[in-house]
């Protein structure tokens, strides 16, 4: 008898449609669409991370969603692009969360949740006055131990990383 060779892909098509540039799965092989699914959309929001864009994204892709008429007649290039909502849909979001983490919109640095580093306070003109080069100031405090110092919890970041 012969084996079958057909699957049924239509649950995360566009994700088989990715993974099918690189090659099909042989028979008994794992397909790995449904992973494809997951990690794809999410390394794109680590190297595309921004709130604004990562917005624009995320509303376009919600548009595409909504707006889907599965009996209306499209031509190849917008057929393409709504079989990939979805992922777009996924893109934006994980953008938005990468955005938040980096804090950054638009290209801008955000201060959202403020910074555990100062700059000292004076005149330009002044030697002790910060300037190209320089090193910002910790506001909180380290032992040898890598313990904190009295510091409390305003010195941990509530979300993302330090704008500074």
């Amino acid at each position: 008898t012969k084996t079958p060779s057909h699957t049924h892909t239509h649950t995360h098509a566009p994700f088989q449609e990715f993974v099918e540039t690189y090659g099909v799965p042989r028979y008994k092989e794992a397909n790995p669409s449904l992973f494809t699914a997951v990690t794809f959309p999410f390394l794109f929001g680590l190297m595309y991370g921004d709130i604004g864009h990562g917005t624009a994204l995320l509303c376009g892709g919600l548009f595409l969603v909504f707006s889907y008429n599965p009996n209306a007649r499209l031509d190849e290039m917008t057929g393409g692009i709504y079989a990939a909502r979805y992922m777009i849909v996924m893109m934006g979001a994980f953008a938005v969360y990468a955005g938040l983490v980096y804090n950054d919109c638009f290209a801008l640095a955000l201060n959202l949740f403020g910074s555990n580093w100062e700059w000292k306070e004076g005149n330009e003109d002044d030697d002790d006055f910060p300037h190209s080069g320089d090193v910002a100031n910790s506001t909180c405090k380290f032992s040898d131990q890598l313990e904190l110092e009295g510091a409390g919890a305003d010195c941990i970041y509530p979300f993302g990383v330090d704008p500074a």
